[in-house]
């Protein structure tokens, strides 16, 4: 997605983006197993209580 297209402003880049060619679901096949742009960021569990050995194993699990 970063080197589809460029917009100046957050408003073009959300009105103009074609979401539907992103995604899990999506037939790119750079973003079959993406989680950056899908919603999937694992930093959303960072500090939310989870021990830091299994947040270092959850985000090496998503790597691989």
């Amino acid at each position: 997605m970063l080197r589809d297209a460029y917009y100046p402003t957050y408003r073009e880049l959300i009105e103009k983006t074609p979401w539907e060619k992103y995604g899990p679901s999506s037939s790119d096949r750079r973003c079959q197993s993406c989680m950056v742009h899908a919603g999937f960021e694992p930093t959303v569990a960072s500090g939310r209580e989870i021990p830091l050995g299994k947040q270092i194993y959850n985000a090496f699990r998503m790597m691989s």
